[in-house]
């Protein structure tokens, strides 16, 4: 008996290759082409208008700036990054230290090596694309950096051109913001490659030896010592931006900008750049407590004297005497927007008001002076809620709100929303003045003495004053309601007699001192 030999595997050598799908480059192919006709079509038109203008100078300028940007920004940014990789790989251990953390490591490790040149080439392109990309959309304010002309005029502060402020200060502002984005990327790129590879350990304890190697420890630390220059820099700037900030009642710089922020922001700036220097130190003498002692006081810092120091000033020096302080500020402000208007060559003169009243000099103006406001809605409602902040349950808004109503067939102009809510629960009169009989929702308390009383407070001043007073009759209608409604009083005479109904009875007197 005789077995026929199994059949072998083909070997991987002789597998025949995959075939591709020919609709599927055929799909590849039609969308990359439709991808670039319409990118075409779109710069094509854009040529054919601006030629048209005779302005292709400034199409062709625009998206060279635009081109250049990214290119430079991709470069920075995608070659930093690069840079971090190639770096901290090739400063490895040979052999990574034996320990648990480590070890957990290894699998991450096996995973990403065959990978590890894609990954490094890929990633900076990727985020180089991104930073390129947000370069590209700052190409107006390199150009008018680059385009800078004077303007003869100089701040009052720094006595710098103000040309500096508008065209200069954000196109640098804009490359340190840059730098640090970079050198932070970079530094997280660093971080990541040294600790997966043993260059930097972050658990276990001080007998294990070294958390850093040296390679890495002196990575780390001028990329460090650069991004507290890039943070100094950025300090140093912050000064000049002052200028320029929006605050609350002003535009520009205010006393405690002036003497509280502007200082606080050279400290720091210095304190950056010692921190910067203990950093160089660390990668030298091979210890990280002079830099982290240097981090802890940046931080403290910046809180202290940044925050908490100009905050003091503003509460307590400025605020209470602010039309003091503040004065010369404000004058800055005036003088620059008058300036800026073309109005600063106008001529102030004094003259002498007359202050002595005259007696019918307002008549012929009587329909102006009717709609002359007598609260400002923006005073009125600051000064309710300071006379009335012991009292919890009253709010009032911001701004109260001004409206027009018609009172006694004449349109006047209330001050505000709350002068005419207390004519809001007015009641009618007649012709005699008397108060008509309200109606009362069923189930309401109801007596002569209250509504007599709400009818007296809720009607118009003018009304009280023009209208009679009520006769003392007593009303047959509020006689009845309050004999009905309202439970009879027991006597507490000691007499078994009844009282006779008289027109002087209780009932009646109630009635009567109501009215009074």
């Amino acid at each position: 008996m005789s077995f026929a030999a199994a059949p072998r595997r083909p070997s991987s050598g002789n597998r025949p290759a995959r075939r591709r799908s020919p609709i599927g480059i055929a799909i590849a192919v039609v969308g990359v082409l439709v991808v670039l006709l319409l990118l075409l079509a779109q710069f094509w038109t854009e040529v054919l208008w601006f030629t048209q203008l005779d302005f292709e100078r400034v199409l062709w300028t625009q998206w060279g700036t635009r081109i250049a940007l990214f290119v430079g920004g991709f470069l920075v940014m995608g070659g930093l990054v690069f840079l971090s990789f190639s770096l901290a790989y090739r400063s490895r251990p040979i052999y990574a230290p034996s320990t648990p953390e480590q070890a957990t490591l290894d699998q991450y490790r096996e995973a990403i090596e065959p990978l590890r040149k894609v990954v490094m080439i890929v990633a900076p392109a990727l985020v180089g694309f991104f930073a390129g990309a947000a370069a590209a959309s700052q190409w107006q304010t390199v150009l008018l950096a680059f385009n800078a002309v004077p303007f003869g005029t100089s701040d009052p502060q720094w006595g710098i051109d103000l040309s500096f402020y508008v065209f200069t200060l954000p196109a640098v502002r804009f490359v340190v913001s840059f730098l640090m984005a970079a050198v932070i990327i970079s530094g997280i790129a660093a971080v990541a490659t040294h600790y997966l590879y043993g260059g930097l350990r972050i658990g276990g304890g001080a007998d294990a030896g070294p958390r850093t190697t040296t390679a890495a420890r002196v990575q780390l630390s001028v990329v460090a010592a650069v991004l507290m220059l890039l943070i100094a820099a950025n300090y140093w700037l912050d000064r000049y931006s002052i200028l320029t900030s929006s605050g609350d009642r002003f535009d520009g710089a205010s006393y405690a900008d002036v003497n509280a922020v502007i200082p606080s922001k050279a400290i720091l700036t210095g304190v950056a750049v010692i921190v910067a220097a203990l950093f160089v130190v660390a990668a030298v003498r091979g210890t990280w407590r002079l830099p982290a002692i240097g981090v802890g006081l940046m931080v403290v810092s910046a809180i202290a004297i940044g925050g908490i120091y100009p905050a003091v000033v503003q509460r307590f020096q400025v605020t209470p005497n602010a039309q003091d302080f503040e004065e010369e500020f404000i004058q800055r402000n005036i003088d620059a927007t008058q300036a800026a208007y073309g109005i600063d060559d106008v001529r102030t003169e004094q003259y002498n008001a007359s202050t002595q009243a005259e007696a019918g000099a307002l008549r012929e103006d009587a329909d102006t002076t009717a709609s002359i406001r007598l609260l400002d809605p923006e005073i009125v409602s600051p000064s309710f809620s300071q006379l009335q902040q012991n009292k919890q349950y009253y709010g009032f808004s911001e701004s109260l709100s001004v409206d027009r109503y018609t009172i006694e067939t004449r349109a006047a102009t209330p001050s505000s929303r709350c002068a005419s809510s207390t004519r809001t629960a007015s009641a009618p009169t007649s012709a005699t003045g008397s108060t008509t009989t309200p109606s009362t929702p069923t189930g309401s308390a109801w007596s002569p003495r209250t509504a007599t009383r709400s009818a007296r407070t809720a009607a118009p001043r003018s009304t009280r004053a023009a209208s009679p007073r009520p006769a003392p009759s007593p009303t047959p209608a509020v006689t009845s309601r309050a004999s009905t409604s309202a439970p009879r009083r027991p006597s507490t005479r000691s007499s078994g007699r009844p009282r006779a109904r008289t027109r002087g009875s209780s009932t009646t007197r109630s009635t009567t001192r109501a009215a009074r």
